[in-house]
Formats: C-alpha cells, sequence, structure tokens
C-alpha cells in the first residue's frame, strides 16, 4: 500500500491518468461500497411497507441538507491542505488541521440539536401527510443524533485525502458499510427475515440507529489511524487559535456549504413537488437516483481524486499538469457513464425489478421506466459535473461549484418544473423533462467556467 509520504511526489511528478486511477480506485470501491449498502438498506425498508420506504426518500433532502455543512467543511480541508501540501508547507497544514475538527465539532453539535428541534415543523412544510409523517420523523431525529460523528468522519477524510490517501478511508467506511447490512435486519424486523431470529423491531428508526452506530466506529477507527501512523500532516488536538484560519477555512467552504445545502433545499422542495404526485412517483425518483448513482460511481471517484491532484500541482506552481489531469479524468468519466448509460437502459425493468416486485407496485415501476428514459441520455453530461466540481474545489474557487449546484436547481429544475405543470398535461413527465434540460444547462455553465481560467488564481495570498 502506497503511503501518503510516497504519494505527494506521485501526484506531482508521476504519469497523471495512472496517478488519477490510482486515487479514484479506493473512491470509487468506497463509494461502491455504499451506495450497494444504500440499496440494501432501501429493500430492507422497502420490506416493511411502500410507504416505508419513501419515508426515508422523502426525509433524505433534509438530512443532506445539514451534512451539507460537514461536506463544506471537507471540502474546503482538501482544498487548502492538499495546496499546504504541495507547496511543502506542512506546518500549516498541521495548523489547518487542527482548526477543521474544532470548526466540524462545534458546528456539528449546533446542527444536530436544531435538526432535532425543527424536524416536524420541516416535515409539516414539506407537506408530509398523515401516511409519511411518523415514519419520517423516526427517522430524521434518529438520523441527526449522528452529525457529529459524520462531521468529524468528513474532516479525516478531507485530511487523508489530501495527502493523496484515499485507501484508509475505504477500508474503513467499506467496513461499517458491511456491517450496517448485518445491522439493518436487526434493528429493523421484529423476526429477521430469512433467519427467523427475534430482532429489536424498531422500523426505520432501527435502520437510523444501525446508521449511528457505524459512524462511531468510523470515527473511532480513523483517530486511531491519524494518530498513531505518520504521514504529511501530525494532527494534534491541541494548540494556539487562530481565527485567521478559521475565516480562510470558512471563506473556501462557505460556498461550498451553500453550494451544497442550496442544492439540498432545492430536493426538499422538488421532494415536495413530486409528492404532488404521489407516493409511487416520489418512490420511483428515489429508486432510479439509487439506481444511477451506481453508474455515477467512477466520475464521482475520479472528481473527488482530481481535487487533490488539482490541489496539490497548484499548490507546487504545476498548472499545466492541474490542466491535463482535468481533461484526462472529463474523457475518462465520460466514457465510463455512456456505457453505464447503455446498460441501465437495455435492462431497466429487470434491474428495477430486484428491488420491486412488478405487481407490487406497477404504477411505481411505470414511472420509474419513464424517468430512466430521460435520465440515461444526461449520466454522462452528469459525469462531467462531477469532475467540474473536482476541479473547483480543489482549486479552492467554491463558488463556481456552487453556482454550479444551485443553478442547475433554483434556477432552471423547480421553475421549469412548474411550468411544465401548468402550461401542460404531462404529468409527472414534465419532472423528468426538466431534470434533464436543467443537467445540460449545467454542464454548458461548468465549461464556460473552466474556459474563462478564473479558478487557476490564488485562493490564499502570501502563502500558497
Amino acid at each position: 500500500m502506497t503511503t501518503s509520504l510516497e504519494r505527494k511526489p506521485l501526484i506531482t511528478e508521476g504519469p497523471i491518468l495512472k496517478t488519477l486511477l490510482l486515487l479514484a480506485g479506493p473512491i470509487i470501491l468506497n463509494n461502491l461500497v455504499l451506495t450497494l449498502y444504500n440499496l440494501t438498506d432501501a429493500t430492507w425498508i422497502g420490506h416493511l411497507s411502500s410507504a416505508a420506504f419513501s419515508s426515508t426518500v422523502f426525509v433524505w433532502p433534509v438530512t443532506f441538507l445539514f451534512l451539507g455543512f460537514g461536506m463544506g467543511v471537507q471540502v474546503s480541508g482538501t482544498s487548502l491542505l492538499s495546496r499546504f501540501i504541495g507547496a511543502g508547507q506542512y506546518k500549516n497544514a498541521n495548523d489547518y488541521a487542527f482548526h477543521l475538527v474544532l470548526l466540524a465539532l462545534g458546528v456539528a453539535i449546533v446542527l444536530s440539536s436544531l435538526a432535532y428541534l425543527l424536524a416536524p415543523l420541516v416535515l409539516n412544510w414539506m407537506g408530509a401527510g398523515d401516511e409519511l409523517l411518523s415514519m419520517s420523523l423516526d427517522y430524521l431525529r434518529t438520523i441527526a443524533l449522528g452529525f457529529p460523528f459524520s462531521f468529524l468522519y468528513f474532516t479525516f477524510i478531507s485530511i487523508m485525502h489530501s495527502q493523496g490517501n484515499t485507501m484508509i478511508p475505504t477500508i474503513i467506511s467499506g467496513f461499517t458499510a458491511i456491517l450496517n447490512v448485518f445491522l439493518d435486519p436487526l434493528f429493523i424486523f421484529e423476526t429477521i427475515p430469512y433467519i427467523n431470529i427475534p430482532g429489536l423491531n424498531m422500523g426505520v428508526k432501527g435502520a437510523a440507529l444501525a446508521t449511528i452506530f457505524c459512524q462511531f466506529i468510523n470515527i473511532v477507527v480513523g483517530a486511531i489511524y491519524l494518530f498513531k501512523t505518520k504521514g504529511l500532516i501530525d494532527l494534534r488536538l491541541h494548540g494556539s487559535i487562530n481565527s485567521r484560519i478559521f475565516r480562510d477555512i470558512i471563506r473556501i467552504g462557505a460556498p461550498a456549504t451553500a453550494g451544497q445545502s442550496g442544492a439540498a433545499f432545492g430536493f426538499i422542495v422538488l421532494n415536495g413537488v413530486i409528492r404532488s404526485y404521489g407516493v409511487s412517483t416520489l418512490g420511483a425518483f428515489g429508486m432510479v437516483n439509487r439506481i444511477t448513482d451506481l453508474i455515477m460511481l467512477p466520475s464521482m471517484g475520479i472528481g473527488m481524486a482530481l481535487t487533490s491532484m488539482v490541489g496539490q500541482n497548484l499548490g507546487a506552481g504545476r498548472l499545466d499538469r492541474a490542466k491535463s489531469a482535468f481533461r484526462q479524468a472529463a474523457l475518462t468519466g465520460f466514457i465510463i457513464a455512456a456505457i453505464g448509460s447503455i446498460f441501465i437502459k437495455i435492462y431497466d425493468l429487470q434491474i428495477l425489478q430486484l428491488f420491486l416486485k412488478a405487481n407490487d407496485d406497477p404504477k411505481l415501476i411505470e414511472e420509474a421506466l419513464v424517468y430512466i428514459s430521460f435520465s440515461v441520455f444526461t449520466i454522462p453530461l452528469m459525469a462531467l459535473f462531477s469532475v467540474f466540481q473536482g476541479l473547483f474545489q480543489g482549486s479552492g474557487h467554491t463558488r463556481y461549484s456552487m453556482m454550479m449546484s444551485v443553478f442547475r436547481l433554483w434556477v432552471i429544475r423547480l421553475p421549469l418544473i412548474q411550468i411544465l405543470k401548468y402550461t401542460t398535461n404531462i404529468g409527472s413527465t414534465g419532472i423528468w423533462v426538466a431534470m434533464t434540460v436543467s443537467n445540460v444547462i449545467i454542464i454548458l455553465y461548468g465549461y464556460s467556467m473552466y474556459r474563462s481560467g478564473k479558478w487557476q488564481k490564488s485562493i490564499i495570498k502570501g502563502d500558497v
């Protein structure tokens, strides 16, 4: 296994495509395990009822809204730390890592409390009826208790990825994801399916508790690794507090947070709109998204790997390598996504029937097939979306990644859905049309930002 100390020269001097794939491989594997877990989790919950499955889909954007703050800290940390490492400024990297941990923990505690207290108000505002409200509330409030563990683990991932070490987070996350698969039925069911032994019978709340337990394991193992091994960053949880460092982290992280949270809030509104078409339409939306997430895994991993490659090479003054890494990442991600798109279109019904029986909810199957027909054409473009995000976040110009996330939903998709809803009679198909159009337009915006060259400018004057 290549260490963080060995990967710095590889990132700034080694073969670009080989390095990109070396970094992306563990991330893709990790995301695959997590996505398969989510699919398994959805399958277990789907065994309870269609309403139980739809309740977790309904709550997801709210959870993502709050987790967006932690993701913003992660993006900021990866960008800043990789720049410092590329420039050989290891003391700065250590100081910023310490402040990242403090900031992540403080923000997580506040947001966990807010999410728990505001959950009923938010879910009622979203239009959760009696069928969804009780289960959605149980799931959201329970998941919120795990925010501190999630935020701290985001920080651990940031510290590791900035050094080019993508393998250790993959091993840890993979282990706990597999553990979660076995804990889910124990916590969810009164009698565990297939083996017929007693479970805890906690329903969707049990699924959330199993997740929190695994998040706790993540952070314990991650902390042990950071403190017991030597890398490019030497994390110590003591030292003087520097308000300038907090400002730098927030300045870079705020646009990323705004982008993540703005997108999540947009999905809350979108879920409310989709809910108005019925539970089956909402379920189709969630199910197809889980399937297409599998196709997007390679490009998402490539985009995340690109973040540290761009950051370290810009920090080392290697703009040429940063540009080349982007071009090769874009081409590779696009080709892989195109192949995956063709596959899910050919086997769409068979894939859907892995998770839901055709006679269980035929309307859901029908809606899902229509959604796949539209989304399959834009999946390769969304691969480019992930690569653009990696470029802008790695360079520290997170406002461009924010604009891509927010503009896609708030300026294009949501208004267009309303226009189609009230001016046409195409029904829920208008949702899928609007999503397709918004995805195409936002890629054109990302390309224009790349061509402008503004992402090449330094993000910390005098330091990097």
